[in-house]
């Protein structure tokens, strides 16, 4: 009996330092979908475009995929402490009509294939990417 219970605790602390514990006090948890809120550098940072949502799924099996504004993208990405890289991220090439979305659509995809760190504070995911001044502002979508 007793060594059923040490199984039990040393599987329960394996098991909970294998989910990221984030500087904000939080898990990011995977699966989870976000929504872009901003990106740029701090007080320079760029809004979302109402009516071209960009947003972002971490999958199970290491996969990102998502929504660029206009085109969609996918690729994988590594969680490791508070890193938080991308590889192979590529999207769709469809033509937008509107160059705010497409400008908009180019900085993000950038932000994600250089991105560097992240932290989690409640229901907000920020993402820092290139020089490290530069963030993704992020919210999790909530399932319907």
């Amino acid at each position: 009996m007793k060594a059923a219970t040490l199984c039990v605790v040393a599987f329960a602390v394996i098991a909970s330092a294998c989910a990221p514990s984030l500087p904000g006090g939080g898990e990011l948890t995977i699966p989870s979908q976000w929504t872009l809120v901003s990106l740029g550098p701090q007080g320079e940072e760029t809004t979302s475009i109402e009516g071209s949502p960009i947003t972002i799924e971490l999958g199970p099996d290491g996969t990102v995929s998502g929504s660029a504004g206009c085109n969609s993208f996918g690729g994988a990405f590594e969680l490791q402490g508070s890193t938080l890289t991308f590889k192979d991220v590529s999207s769709t090439l469809m033509a937008c009509s509107d160059e705010s979305v497409t400008q908009l659509e180019q900085q993000f995809l950038e932000a994600l294939r250089t991105a560097i760190r992240f932290e989690l504070t409640g229901e907000s995911l920020t993402i820092w990417y290139g020089d490290g001044q530069s963030k993704l502002e992020l919210v999790r979508l909530q399932p319907d």
